[in-house]
């Protein structure tokens, strides 16, 4: 199903006057303005959050219970256990509450749940193995507020209980001595977005500010942003504070664990952002939960052995690569079943499958991706001793809970956010549980189609420069509700072509009246079929790719098409939110729509000048073969490097090397050549860039 592409309206005016106001740029104030930014003032607040005091964690309307509790612990040397979870913002909330209670020295032990045997949360059969072991605290993180009957049980076993958690509350209290959560009804806590991890911290803060005397709001910081970013946290209010102050503390670390690991995800500490933690941390640090033991991640993060460290980082490294395998593995799967079944007839909003003996560690991910690539929320199931535990993953829009809740009665639990959910279900009541979701997905009459791709703003090609890299890092840290901008482009392929890369990437390369530049969209090749080899249109963000050494802005392609007709395409405008003051008049993605950029003037149209001729060409392929490794990989900057020291110009290298690729003598990335092995002799007739060399007043 073709995505549809919608346009955020905005107020030209309003735009004009937010960039005078606050001394912006027009491209700046619309982008902001699409943020629902209206003011000089909320500007300055959003470009500058480290000016923003962070909200008091004794707002939280029963943090002084929570403190008082803990400090009797202390006071009695009792042994506290802290219960976190399994996932990367269950192992960060766990590590922040270990290192807070071991510095007010209380003798504090752990557990996480194991994701592949255990059940999630607080458990009856858990509290009763604490009594047993003599603990008479037990703390939650990341977990708890349903777990009405585990704290019931604690408390007739003597066991006090404090919970921290972040997901949605039942209809009951728990009877604990405190509940800090900031969603619960009752709450007063400003900021209701929280992750586990960030409930766990302000916990911290608070017992470090009545406990220690210490005000230090920057302690652990960076375990907190971990856990944020991997959960997916809303990167708005506090939670944009708070990541603005942490990415400081993961460029200058010191923490071995979390340094090993930045180095095996191949980042470099000083250039760390929320997007390195979100795709090459996070997976990393959740691949121990998903596929072996999640104190495997709980270790690193704690360890000061720096040899430790760089051991469990290459276990975690190890892990993660075998979760990538079975990830791909179980979705091909999961997709012949879903088509051998005929299940997507079942219903055209919500889709369930499931399998026997699946991997548990990965079916959250094969939901996400299964509902990417279906176009509905997804709920992947797998059946282990008569029971299925399930994951799943909304589609945008739809809100798992209100589809669970209509089910809840044929599992054996459920629970989760709008957009990620888990289940355990009765082997015998999972068709029961299926039919419930379908016939709740058409209660609630959900969007059928995809969601659409919301586009910022038109950006040609030649205004991409470092200037505006400066000036669109300022709207970091992008994230969840401050996604990285989607900017429009009407481009051509030029003589690089599009090609698939690695696991099915899509590489293009695009020409514009200064130059050209790369972009790649994961997952993508797909695609190129329906590229061919002229004009397209893109939507992308920008960004820094570094590679051994060299740092280059590159597209990443949101959705890229074959340009219709020469067109301005056809784009739906965005509804106006109501809490907004919009123009009446959509703005469209085209060039004319919106005169955010101005292009750069075309160069004017006349011949290349060059020295190349077909016994120059064939010198510069006999140096490209002298190049070449024993894979015909040639490093591109040691070819240039080659072709100055045998006086060949930078303008006839290029050029040699764009007509071999339209002859499909090589192929290129920004960084290599692969020199193909051609079976039959090449004609350079064939291509453009060398007959516009021969033929005068031409031009490629």
């Amino acid at each position: 199903m073709q995505r549809v592409w919608k346009s955020r309206t905005y107020d030209r005016d309003a735009v004009e006057e937010l960039s005078r106001a606050a001394g912006l740029s027009v491209l700046t104030a619309r982008l902001l303005h699409q943020r629902g930014i209206r003011t000089a003032e909320e500007a300055n607040a959003f470009l500058h959050p480290e000016r923003t005091p962070i909200p008091d964690p004794f707002l939280f309307s029963e943090m002084e219970a929570a403190v008082a509790r803990i400090q009797q612990a202390a006071k009695n040397s009792e042994r506290v256990i802290v219960h976190g979870d399994y996932d990367v913002d269950g192992i960060t909330s766990t590590a922040i509450m270990l290192e807070i209670l071991w510095e007010l020295g209380i003798e504090a032990d752990y557990y996480l749940p194991n994701r592949l045997t255990d059940s999630y949360g607080l458990q009856v059969e858990s509290v009763r193995r604490f009594a047993e072991e003599g603990y008479s605290l037990v703390i939650t993180v990341d977990c708890g507020t349903t777990a009405v009957d585990a704290v019931r049980e604690a408390n007739s076993l003597g066991i006090d209980v404090i919970i921290t958690d972040h997901h949605d509350p039942g209809d009951e209290r728990p009877p604990a001595t405190a509940v800090i959560n900031p969603i619960r009804t009752e709450e007063t806590y400003p900021e209701k977005c929280l992750s586990g991890a960030g409930v766990a911290w302000k916990t911290a803060c608070a017992l470090r500010k009545a406990l220690m005397d210490d005000d230090d709001d920057e302690a652990q910081l960076e375990l907190a942003a971990l856990g944020m970013v991997a959960d997916v946290m809303p990167l708005t209010g506090e939670n944009r504070l708070l990541l603005t102050r942490a990415l400081p503390r993961f460029r200058h670390c010191d923490r071995p664990g979390l340094s090993a690991l930045i180095d095996v995800s191949g980042l470099k500490a000083n250039q760390i952002t929320a997007t390195d933690i979100g795709f090459r941390l996070g997976p990393r640090l959740n691949a121990a939960g998903r596929m072996e033991d999640p104190a495997l991640a709980l270790e690193l993060l704690l360890t000061e052995d720096e040899d430790r460290a760089r051991e469990l980082a290459q276990q975690l490294q190890a892990l993660n690569q075998e979760r990538q395998a079975s990830e791909r593995k179980l979705f091909n799967e999961a997709c012949r079943a879903i088509e051998r079944d005929g299940l997507l007839n079942e219903s055209e909003r919500v889709l369930v499958v499931s399998g026997r003996d699946w991997p548990r560690g990965v079916i959250g991910l094969t939901a996400s991706k299964l509902s990417k690539r279906y176009g509905r929320s997804a709920f992947v199931l797998t059946l282990e001793n008569g029971e299925a535990h399930g994951s799943a993953r909304a589609l945008e829009g739809c809100n798992l809970i209100s589809l669970l809740d209509y089910a809840r009665d044929k599992a054996i639990s459920c629970g989760g956010h709008e957009a990620a959910a888990g289940m355990r279900v009765s082997e015998d009541n999972l068709e029961a549980f299926k039919h419930a979701l379908y016939e709740a997905a058409e209660r609630f009459s959900l969007e059928a189609e995809k969601p659409p791709v919301w586009v910022d703003a038109p950006l040609p090609l030649e205004r991409i420069d470092d200037a505006l890299m400066s000036e669109l890092a300022r709207l970091e840290p992008f994230g969840q509700q401050n996604e990285a901008p989607v900017f429009y482009a009407a481009a051509r392929i030029n003589g690089y072509g599009a090609r698939i890369v690695g696991n099915d990437h899509l590489q293009v390369s695009l020409s514009h009246p200064r130059g050209s530049i790369q972009a790649i969209g994961f997952g993508q090749g797909g695609k190129l079929e329906s590229l061919g080899n002229g004009e397209v249109e893109a939507l992308f963000h920008c960004r820094y790719d570094e590679y051994q050494g060299r740092r280059d802005i590159r597209l990443h392609l949101v959705d890229i098409r074959k340009a219709r007709n020469g067109a301005a395409p056809e784009v739906t405008a965005s509804p106006a939110p109501p809490e907004r003051n919009v123009s009446s008049q959509p703005a469209e993605v085209n060039q004319a729509a919106a005169p955010v950029v101005k292009p750069v003037p075309a160069r004017p149209a006349g011949p290349i000048v060059s020295n190349l001729d077909r016994e120059r060409l064939g010198d510069v392929y006999r140096l490209l073969k002298k190049c070449a490794d024993e894979d015909n990989r040639i490093r591109r900057q040691n070819a240039s490097l080659l072709a100055k020291m045998q006086k060949i110009s930078v303008q006839d290298f290029d050029l040699a090397v764009t007509i071999f690729a339209e002859l499909d003598l090589l192929a290129l990335t920004p960084d290599e050549m692969l020199l193909h092995d051609p079976k039959e002799k090449r004609d350079l007739n064939q291509s453009p860039t060398f007959n516009s060399i021969q033929s005068p007043g031409a031009q490629p």
